[in-house]
């Protein structure tokens, strides 16, 4: 789990810049909401439309934590609605209700136009999450064209079926893979008080990547002699943002997933051999024949050894980038750049 390589002020104006784009055609989130109001509601709907309008430019703009308060005040009106339509049926066919429900609040905010439109894609791309933000396993590069293109899906943090006033909300849509969208998280419930959110939350202040090797045996590719781990930082953790980040990581199955990538640790463990002060000064000292040095900073000295980024504003880059991080920092790696 990584955190996306973006400033909050940065993710700020581009959420302002998706509530622009969703005010105007081919959206028209005001107007669609508009109409509903004028459509003559019953009581139950109309209290909760007109909140829905009031708040409507914070729902698609704020932070996770003030769409969590959002929703304190709109679920019950949400829950209103829905039991006022179910008065009378028999408790099986409520389901059904609720669909319809959805689908009547979902035709405001419209996640299926928006997941088709160039809007997504070009979100997509100025997000710049070319990793899944949850597994750090997968690439998610957006490319464009008229037919053929591709991008990350969008995991709503907030599922729609819960909660569907928030299905195009800018911090409710994670660029991820389809393994951890579809597959993994399906329709688990997540909310900020329990899940790690990728764009607020840095996870390498709670939990890093760790393997209990043994036997020695391992460097000549016995691979089940040691497990990769996740596991606190260190005792001064913030207890609360880890217990967060461990449920995101039982949902994505992440220890599971990164043991089947033991061989991205077996070349680290022989790089820690290899490799010593002397021989990564060669590096930092070795330049082009224009005489142009090679690396300028320690620290690619140390990316281009483990073959991985190292800094937090690149860990989303790069597959893996934070397994091999933390790994390479236990096995000493990060030790060989303090006398550089």
């Amino acid at each position: 789990m990584i955190t996306i390589g973006k400033s909050l002020t940065e993710l700020d104006k581009l959420a302002k810049q998706h509530f622009r784009l969703l005010k105007g055609n081919p959206f028209s989130i005001e107007n669609a909401l508009a109409a509903k109001l004028a459509s003559g509601l019953p009581p139950t709907e109309m209290a909760f439309y007109n909140e829905v309008h009031i708040r409507l430019r914070d729902i698609i703009t704020k932070k996770p934590s003030e769409l969590e308060n959002h929703r304190t005040i709109l679920s019950p009106l949400y829950e209103a609605i829905l039991t006022a339509r179910t008065v009378g049926i028999p408790p099986k066919q409520v389901k059904a209700v609720r669909k319809i429900l959805n689908s009547e609040i979902m035709r405001i905010f419209d996640y299926d136009k928006f997941s088709r439109s160039k809007h997504a894609y070009d979100l997509a791309e100025k997000l710049g999450a070319n990793v899944c933000l949850y597994c750090n396993r997968q690439y998610t590069f957006t490319l464009k064209g008229k037919t053929d293109k591709t991008r990350p899906q969008f995991d709503h943090f907030y599922d729609k079926g819960t909660n569907p006033y928030f299905a195009v909300s800018f911090y409710n849509l994670v660029p991820s893979c389809s393994i951890c969208n579809s597959n993994l998280k399906g329709s688990d419930v997540f909310n900020i008080a329990d899940n790690f959110h990728p764009y607020i939350d840095n996870c390498d202040d709670v939990m890093s990547f760790r393997i209990d090797v043994t036997a020695v045996d391992f460097i000549h590719g016995k691979k089940k002699s040691f497990n990769i781990l996740l596991e606190e930082e260190d005792s001064t953790v913030d207890t609360v943002l880890y217990g967060r980040a461990q449920k995101n990581a039982e949902t994505f199955r992440i220890i599971d997933l990164s043991n089947m990538h033991k061989d991205y640790v077996v070349e680290l463990i022989r790089k820690s051999y290899y490799y010593n002060e002397e021989k990564l000064r060669q590096l930092k000292e070795f330049g082009t024949k224009a005489g142009n040095p090679l690396f300028s900073s320690n620290e690619e000295v140390l990316e281009f050894v483990i073959g991985n980024y190292i800094r937090q504003d690149k860990l989303g880059d790069r597959v893996l980038a934070k397994l091999t991080k933390d790994i390479a920092k236990q096995l000493g790696l990060f030790d060989l750049l303090k006398n550089l």
